[in-house]
């Protein structure tokens, strides 16, 4: 990632307790990214804040399920009251149902749906205007090598 590129830009990024959001939001903070993380667990979420601070940049943490409208546009909410811009937008947010296809239920099913699409979509709805007011900014929606390569006992 080219430093110059996020260096005093500000970024959002759900899913960031853990995994790929973790790596992304620590990495931004070193390059002088300002972010709003958020996530559906707080205190890891926590622990993130922390380890990104030290690198002297702003951090607003908030717990947010990305499948709630009214969770999304309150991180919003948060994000346009602290910070004048949103130039990177990250969808991380994703969960995975391990185990053999033929015994997932509608409620598994719809469990995954629901985080990883439409997560994705409720958060680009909430952001997007203030991108096209802005006149900038970039969405990226992260996945991870399993939705590419096949496990044994994955869907």
């Amino acid at each position: 990632m080219n430093e110059k590129f996020y260096k005093n830009k500000n970024a959002v990024i759900t899913g960031a307790a853990s995994g790929i959001g973790r790596a992304l939001a620590l990495e931004l903070a070193r390059m002088g990214t300002n972010l709003v993380i958020s996530d559906i667990n707080l205190e890891r979420l926590e622990n993130v804040k922390e380890e990104a601070e030290a690198y002297k940049v702003k951090v607003l943490s908030k717990k947010c399920d990305v499948t709630k409208k009214s969770d999304v546009k309150n991180l919003r909410d948060i994000t346009l009251s602290n910070m004048q811009d949103v130039h990177f937008l990250f969808s991380n947010a994703g969960i995975a149902a391990g185990g053999h296809i033929e015994s997932f239920s509608n409620e598994i099913w719809r469990n995954v749906i629901n985080v990883n699409i439409w997560g994705m979509i409720n958060l680009v709805n909430a952001f997007i205007p203030k991108m096209v007011e802005q006149g900038f900014g970039h969405v990226i929606v992260t996945g991870s090598i399993a939705g590419i390569i096949e496990g044994r006992i994955q869907a």
